[in-house]
């Protein structure tokens, strides 16, 4: 019965622990479990009680063949300054939920690009990012030819933003114009009176 259940293990390579309560991966069972679920590729854990970023990486650690998390309706709220990374150490996640998750700065998204660059979907839907001019340091700039954009994120095609406070396409919005493979924008319930064209 046991190698039976094991078998099945090993056929998994999606989990979904959607609002179970779970708010870390206790240090006792990290390794048995990167030994059981180490081949997951894909995790749902939208819904449950995690509350900093260290929790995740301890999450990113466990799962090592990770290509697909959903974070989404965690308290976890922006990446802080203190929290050191490698340049890529996310490198194998194409695809992350973090909707609803409690951000209130566009420093997150560009702490993202460093450490997810090879992400081919993000969505960051009921996050706060409307500091975005001020961010880039150009709060005070008005000419839209001069709004810097995001350099990272060469492999994205879909970024959804919907409910994100932006509401200015001019100064905002193309901040993401530089992504060369973005095939969807995803803007819905934002308060962005008109799209203005660049000349």
């Amino acid at each position: 019965m046991n190698v039976r259940k094991r078998q099945q293990l090993k056929d998994l390579i999606e989990i979904s622990l959607r609002g179970m309560g779970i708010s870390k991966i206790s240090i006792e069972t990290r390794g048995e479990m990167a030994k059981m679920f180490g081949h997951i590729k894909e995790i749902d854990l939208a819904g449950n009680l995690f509350s900093d970023w260290n929790a995740l990486f301890d999450v990113m650690e466990t799962f090592p063949s990770l290509e697909w998390i959903s974070f989404a309706s965690n308290k976890i709220h922006d990446i802080p300054q203190s929290l050191e990374f490698k340049e890529g150490e996310w490198s194998r996640i194409k695809v992350l939920n973090i909707n609803n998750v409690s951000i209130k700065s566009f420093s997150t998204i560009l702490k993202l690009q460093h450490l997810c660059p090879n992400l081919e979907e993000l969505c960051v839907a009921y996050s706060d990012l409307s500091d975005i001019r001020s961010v880039f340091g150009n709060e005070n700039d008005s000419d839209s030819n001069n709004v810097p954009a995001i350099e990272g994120f060469q492999c994205l095609r879909l970024l959804d933003c919907s409910s994100c406070n932006l509401s200015d396409w001019a100064t905002q919005i193309r901040t993401f114009r530089k992504m060369p493979n973005l095939e969807t924008l995803i803007m819905d319930d934002n308060p962005i009176p008109f799209i203005q064209m660049s000349k």
